[in-house]
């Protein structure tokens, strides 16, 4: 998996923002890269092959000259189309008119493309340019390994599915009345399609979580905030939580969803979203 930021300059003022802005981007990004993909029938990102996170949340107006990103996470198969797509967006000519009056963010309309950076070396992402894998994480495990205490930071919206049985009517998701660790657990488990149990022995100690809602096509939303779990954290157990903060959690990844951090290995962090 590659995680690459897009760094853009603004060519008008865009105001009116979501706070969480990653629909907003996901539409630009989408629109602008759909003709270069392999399958450019897709009407949206292929799924859990590429999504768009935002870096800037909470911003709710740019000014010209204002720079802004969003990072774009793909796999491997995708890597050639991306370089495709950042040729042509160097290159094409600026456009008078937004195009897409519905979208904030359009290239080349709106905002105007700067640079693209891959984040696990912070070069010009190129074609020598190397993705993710397992043994970038061996410092951030090694920090937090002696802990038994944790902070799990949710930066994008979570939405996750609550099992059959604890549904309710308009409560279908993961919100501030319900967060099972366990079950947390086992969705990281199954993203990794691990079959060997993981013995828990976690409590949430503190919670700060707030259900964010925002308008795509039907309204949208998720948990943001913070969590404090306490307890023993095996090596298997760390592993998942630590490579999950790459992969993204539950429903509308490629929209950003589902984007958490722990605090305690900002230091150590392999990759820095910046």
């Amino acid at each position: 998996m590659y995680y690459v930021r897009i760094d853009f300059t603004c060519l008008k003022v865009i105001d009116h923002i979501l706070f969480y802005s990653g629909v907003q981007w996901y539409g630009c990004i989408s629109n602008s890269i759909k003709p270069f993909l392999k399958k450019n029938q897709y009407n949206v990102l292929p799924s859990n092959a590429m999504g768009v996170i935002p870096v800037q949340n909470g911003v709710s107006r740019y000014n010209i000259s204002d720079h802004t990103s969003c990072i774009i996470f793909f796999d491997d198969l995708q890597k050639r189309s991306v370089l495709n797509w950042l040729k042509s967006i160097k290159t094409e000519p600026i456009l008078k008119i937004n195009p897409n009056k519905s979208c904030q963010f359009t290239i080349n309309g709106s905002i105007a493309f700067l640079k693209a950076v891959n984040l696990l070396d912070k070069d010009e992402f190129s074609e020598d340019s190397l993705p993710i894998s397992d043994d970038i994480f061996s410092e951030e495990l090694e920090a937090l390994s002696d802990l038994d205490e944790l902070t799990l930071l949710f930066i994008t919206p979570l939405r996750l599915k609550r099992p059959d049985e604890f549904k309710k009517p308009r409560h279908k998701f993961f919100d501030e009345d319900f967060f099972d660790i366990q079950l947390f657990i086992n969705s990281l488990k199954d993203s990794f399609l691990i079959q060997d149990p993981i013995v828990l022995n976690l409590t949430i100690i503190k919670q700060n979580l707030k259900w964010v809602d925002m308008v795509y096509k039907n309204s949208i939303g998720g948990l943001m905030g913070s969590l404090v779990i306490k307890g023993h954290f095996s090596k298997a157990l760390l592993e998942i939580l630590v490579k999950g903060q790459y992969l993204g959690l539950g429903k509308n990844k490629s929209l950003g969803f589902g984007q958490y951090r722990i605090k305690e290995s900002n230091q150590e962090k392999s990759i820095d979203y910046r």
